[in-house]
């Protein structure tokens, strides 16, 4: 097989915090390029893509821009970041272009918070729009893709690509790329069909490094494969993300596995079992008493049947939920209610931590309280001045995970649309790079909720 070449621009990036150098000079259009960006730092959130000071797109670590078109010109192309306490968006990194018309340009911000570069991957820019006609005036089908391989990936070393239909023992030779850091190999025409995509180390096919589930590739599109560092959401070394015309999907791998754990949340039901399935001699979780949050389990993906039952008591049943797992998901699932009324509520966790700032959910496991408002204020606050950080959450709902700025708050549950306080206040620090889930559950008082708080160490 004879192996397309390596083509990469770097570009080394401003320093955090520098300026673009300005409006571009003015030249005369012939034909315009196509733009799109990538964010690769793995500990970093949303990050605004831009060319001069406009914004193509905010996108978060692993995703993608979309593709838009600009004239054949000069310009500037930036990544800027909103960091704590600021009100205004810092430069990260700064990058100057001419752009060449019919030309693919992926900007990749890469390294760290500390010290961001971008990488400028450079390509054919294919126009199916042709093909597709053809194929429709002869009354054919297109049955061909283009697909391109990149790497961004630190400390993952060169990685030999194996895209081959799923079972095909990788054999050396068949390999369609060989990739390492900033690289990406030149798009490789292919047909359109189911396939595995599998890496290994360069020259040994069967020391294999990723192995990923079945796919299937649709024809008339230029898609990049992009191996990119993982985060504590995966078990896999890397992650490998497929990239098109949207923010890019996630190769799954083979051997990925899911894990759940249990969030006691129900008051005055004494310590439970929850047992999957027909695991009664066995349960998934066991003795977990009220206000405990179990370890992460390995379970298996797919439609779950769950017993909660009393510890030790197999034979009397408090709850049943049926639940849906992904594989290579991580979820927490929540028991709240009443004696006699339990309530299972299944939710992903996010385990991707921020460098800049902490993560904090909230459930409300409140049956009696049945409706609150809920705020995250800072530490000692008079709430009356306040609004509320989340607004009349009812039983058995949840806010996903939101960003905050390290340091010291008040957690404090009201009666929605009141200052009326039924729960808290709660004194926490939220630390960078934390992840923590705030509960509210039942007392033995109608009018009052506890507060449960859990930290991700």
């Amino acid at each position: 097989m004879t192996k397309t070449r390596i083509i990469l621009i770097g570009l080394t990036a401003s320093a955090l915090g520098a300026c673009s150098s300005g409006s571009s000079d003015v030249e005369e259009a012939t034909g315009e390029g196509s733009i799109s960006g990538l964010h690769a730092i793995s500990d970093l959130g949303p990050v605004n893509f831009m060319i001069e000071e406009t914004t193509i797109a905010n996108i978060d670590y692993k995703e993608f821009s979309g593709i838009v078109e600009y004239d054949d010109l000069t310009y500037n192309f930036n990544f800027d970041i909103l960091l704590p306490d600021e009100t205004e968006f810092t430069r990260m990194a700064t990058a100057e272009l001419s752009v060449v018309a019919d030309t693919a340009y992926t900007f990749v911000l890469t390294g760290s918070l500390a010290d961001p570069q971008i990488t400028l991957w450079q390509q054919i820019n294919r126009d199916w729009q042709p093909l597709i006609d053809e194929a429709e005036a002869n009354e054919t089908e297109v049955t061909i893709l283009d697909a391109s391989f990149g790497h961004v990936a630190h400390d993952v070393g060169t990685l030999d690509i194996y895209l081959a239909e799923p079972g095909t023992v990788p054999a050396l030779g068949n390999e369609v790329a060989t990739i390492s850091f900033g690289t990406l190999w030149e798009s490789t025409e292919m047909d359109a069909g189911e396939y595995q995509l599998i890496a290994t180390d360069p020259g040994d096919p069967a020391n294999y490094r990723f192995a990923s589930d079945p796919f299937t590739l649709g024809s008339a599109v230029s898609v990049n494969f992009v191996i990119m560092d993982a985060d504590d959401s995966v078990s896999s070394e890397f992650v490998v993300r497929l990239i098109g015309s949207g923010t890019g999907t996630q190769l799954v791998e083979i051997n990925a596995t899911s894990s759940m754990r249990v969030v006691h949340a129900a008051d005055n039901t004494g310590a439970l079992d929850v047992i999957i399935g027909d695991g009664f001699t066995d349960p998934f979780v066991s003795s977990l008493a009220f206000g405990e949050r179990s370890g992460e389990k390995e379970v298996q993906p797919g439609v779950l049947n769950l017993n909660v039952t009393p510890e030790g008591n197999p034979g009397s049943f408090l709850a049943e939920e049926t639940i849906s797992v992904l594989k290579g998901g991580k979820y927490s699932f929540y028991l709240s209610g009443l004696p006699g009324q339990l309530n299972g509520f299944l939710l992903p966790d996010s385990t991707r931590r921020l460098v800049t700032h902490s993560l904090l959910r909230v459930y409300q496991g409140s049956a009696r309280v049945s409706i609150v408002d809920f705020y995250v204020a800072p530490r000692d606050s008079d709430i009356s001045l306040l609004s509320p950080t989340m607004v009349s959450l009812p039983y058995t709902s949840a806010a996903g995970y939101q960003q905050w700025i390290p340091g010291s708050y008040d957690l404090v549950f009201t009666l929605p649309g009141t200052k009326t306080i039924v729960g808290g206040p709660m004194q926490v620090e939220l630390d960078a790079l934390g992840i923590y889930d705030v509960v509210a559950t039942d007392t033995s008082q109608t009018d009052r909720v506890d507060v449960l708080f859990f930290s991700d160490e």
